[in-house]
C-alpha cells in the first residue's frame, strides 16, 4: 500500500496528521462501500502506526527535505509489516527510523 503526502510548510509529521484526518473524514462519511472503508481503515492504522512510533526529530535532522523547509512530495511505502515502511521523497528512499524497536 501507498500513502501520499505534500510536504509544503510543514513537516512530515504534520503532513501524516493532517492525511490521517482527511481520511478520518471520509471514513466517517457514509458515502463508501464496505470495499473502500475496509481500503481507508489499512491506511487510517498505518498512519496510526506512523504517527505513534517514528523518530520525527531524528528523520527531520538526518533528512532535511522532510521538515517542510522546502516543497517535498512523500510516498509511505506500506508493506504488511509496517516496521519495514519505507518513505520515499522526491525519488530518495528512506528507511523509516523509530523511536524505539516496534
Amino acid at each position: 500500500m501507498e500513502i501520499f503526502l505534500k510536504l509544503k510548510n510543514y513537516c512530515i509529521k504534520t503532513a501524516a496528521k493532517k492525511k490521517h484526518e482527511k481520511l478520518l473524514g471520509r471514513y466517517l462519511n457514509n458515502k463508501y462501500s464496505h470495499h473502500e472503508k475496509s481500503v481507508l481503515e489499512i491506511q487510517l492504522e498505518a498512519l496510526r502506526f506512523f504517527l505513534e512510533n517514528a523518530d520525527f526529530p531524528l528523520l527531520r535532522s538526518v533528512y532535511t527535505e522532510l521538515s517542510g523547509c522546502q516543497e517535498s512530495s512523500v510516498t509511505m511505502r506500506i508493506p504488511e509489516n509496517k516496521q519495514d515502511m519505507e518513505i520515499v521523497c522526491n525519488g530518495r528512499i528512506i528507511k523509516t527510523k523509530w523511536k524505539h524497536e516496534v
